[in-house]
C-alpha cells in the first residue's frame, strides 16, 4: 500500500514542512528528535523533568513506528538539513471506548512558535474523524500554556478537568 501524499504548508518562519504518516523508516529520526528535545519539552509531553536519555528515545521511537495496534501517529518533515522530523504526533485509541482516542504532540525546541503543532494537530483531528474516533483526550501538566493556548483557540469545543496540577481534556471533533 502507497504512502498519502504529505499534506504540505510553510510555518510561521517560512520553513517549508510536509506532515505524513509514520513509517518503521522513521525509528532513528525520531529517536534524534526525542533525544535533542530539552528537559522543558519532555517535561511538558512525558511530564518527567529530565532529558530523555538514548535507550528511552529508541523505545519510544520504536514504539511509535511499529505499526501494530490501534493508533493513528503524523510526522512533520522538513528539507532542512540534519533534521528530517520536527514534530511527532499520536492518536491511540481507547479499547473500551473506540470513539475516543488519547493524542499526545511533541515538537522539537528550534521549531516551536511556528505552528507546526497546530497543523499535526489539526491533521490528526482529520485522521481521527475518517477513522470514526469522536473526542480525542489530552492530559498535560496546568503549567503547559502552550498546549493549553492550542486547545483552547483549536475552534473544537471541549471540557477541561484540573486534578493535581493536570489538565485532562476531552475535544469533540
Amino acid at each position: 500500500m502507497s504512502q498519502p501524499t504529505p499534506d504540505r504548508f510553510n510555518s510561521r518562519r517560512g520553513r517549508s514542512v510536509a506532515i505524513r504518516q509514520a513509517n518503521p523508516q522513521d525509528a532513528p529520526a525520531l529517536a534524534a528528535l526525542f533525544g535533542g528535545l530539552s528537559a522543558r519539552s519532555v517535561e511538558r509531553r512525558y511530564m518527567m523533568p529530565r532529558r530523555l536519555p538514548p535507550e528511552l528515545a529508541r523505545r519510544e521511537a520504536s514504539r511509535l513506528t511499529d505499526q501494530r495496534g490501534d493508533r493513528i501517529v503524523l510526522v512533520a518533515t522538513t528539507d532542512e538539513e540534519g533534521t528530517p522530523i520536527v514534530a511527532v504526533a499520536e492518536l491511540a485509541r481507547d479499547g473500551a471506548e473506540p470513539s475516543v482516542a488519547e493524542s499526545a504532540v511533541v515538537v522539537a525546541d528550534a521549531y516551536q512558535g511556528e505552528g507546526i503543532g497546530r497543523a499535526v494537530l489539526g491533521r490528526l483531528a482529520d485522521a481521527a474523524r475518517e477513522a470514526a474516533i469522536s473526542h480525542m483526550r489530552a492530559i498535560t501538566r496546568a503549567d503547559n500554556t502552550p498546549i493549553r493556548q492550542l486547545i483552547a483557540s483549536s475552534g473544537r469545543p471541549y471540557q477541561a478537568r484540573f486534578a493535581g496540577g493536570e489538565v485532562h481534556y476531552e475535544i469533540a471533533l
